[in-house]
């Protein structure tokens, strides 16, 4: 209650063309943030007030290469700052799952180094491109056990709660890589696709970061004239059982991880007029039952949505 968050940024980026195949970005942003908030004294004494102020200046750095027309190259190194959020620093509280939260003033903001580097390509009939990433992470954020009035365990209402609470984990990397490609079969209809992959670990725990999401991805086609579209597509995300421990004591997880899932959709849309257009969809045809991973909600089953667009 009555606790304050505020953040405030500048940024400047600059584009530079030394050549007609070469683009040059850079950037820096100074970030602020300052919070306060009571907690309870640990003496017994009623309220404390606590003032927290974090701030950073980052910087950015990107190249662009055209090698041809239809064939160019990007490469980028990035740093980023998270502060810790008022929830990180001030829950008290039960938490997702059986679970706990108890405050941690004594809080690092996270700090981040990364690297990318992109090749695309691009004609007439074809567009396809691949993105690999490589970043490190400082005095990562992240939920550990903790205890509260001496003991590890929180009862309430006749439940036992796991106490925890957010705290700087160490270092960690997350790599992988993004993909995508559209293909035109003819005037009329195209193919698509894309495909995502991430894998995070903690080196300092030796564990993987939690809520990393498995690889996923989608494989469409769509078939368009000048008023009507139709499109379909199958979305799908592989099993994520690499788990960090507080994953394993999240029951939005399933025991020993997400399932993988498949999904089929079916979308079409009609323009009645310039200004109007109805669209339709069939969501997860085969009434699959499935859930995102770390959403706790299992996702819908077979639905079916109108929707209608005016334009002025």
């Amino acid at each position: 209650d009555d606790a304050s968050y505020n953040s405030l940024g500048y940024f400047l980026q600059d584009e530079w063309y030394p050549s007609d195949r070469v683009l040059l970005v850079g950037g820096l942003r100074y970030s602020s943030f300052n919070t306060e908030f009571d907690v309870a004294d640990a003496a017994g004494n009623g309220l404390q007030t606590i003032e927290q102020s974090f701030e950073s200046l980052t910087g950015n750095i990107g190249l662009v290469y055209k090698f041809t027309s239809s064939w160019s190259a990007s490469m980028n190194a990035g740093q980023g700052f998270r502060a810790p959020n008022l929830s990180d620093l001030a829950k008290l509280g039960e938490s997702k799952g059986d679970t706990y939260e108890v405050q941690n003033t004594d809080l690092e903001p996270e700090k981040i180094l990364s690297f990318d580097a992109s090749l695309r390509h691009q004609n007439g009939r074809f567009r396809g491109e691949l993105t690999g990433f490589y970043s490190r992470i400082t005095d990562l954020l992240s939920s550990v056990d903790a205890t509260f009035n001496g003991s590890s365990d929180f009862i309430t209402g006749g439940d036992t709660l796991k106490v925890k609470q957010k705290a700087n984990t160490g270092e960690a990397f997350v790599a992988g890589f993004e993909s995508s490609l559209r293909a035109e079969i003819t005037p009329d209809l195209s193919s698509y696709a894309s495909l995502s992959f991430s894998y995070g670990q903690n080196s300092t725990l030796d564990e993987p970061i939690g809520k990393m999401p498995p690889m996923f991805g989608r494989l469409g086609l769509r078939w368009q004239q000048q008023r009507y579209w139709l499109d379909g597509f199958l979305r799908f995300a592989a099993e994520q059982d690499r788990l960090s421990a507080d994953d394993l004591d999240d029951d939005r997880i399933p025991t020993g991880g997400t399932p993988g899932w498949q999904v089929i959709t079916l979308r079409a849309g009609f323009d009645l007029l310039d200004q109007l257009s109805i669209r339709t969809a069939l969501e997860n045809i085969l009434d699959v039952n499935y859930r995102e991973h770390a959403s706790g909600i299992n996702a819908p089953g077979r639905n079916f949505i109108v929707s209608f667009e005016l334009r002025r």
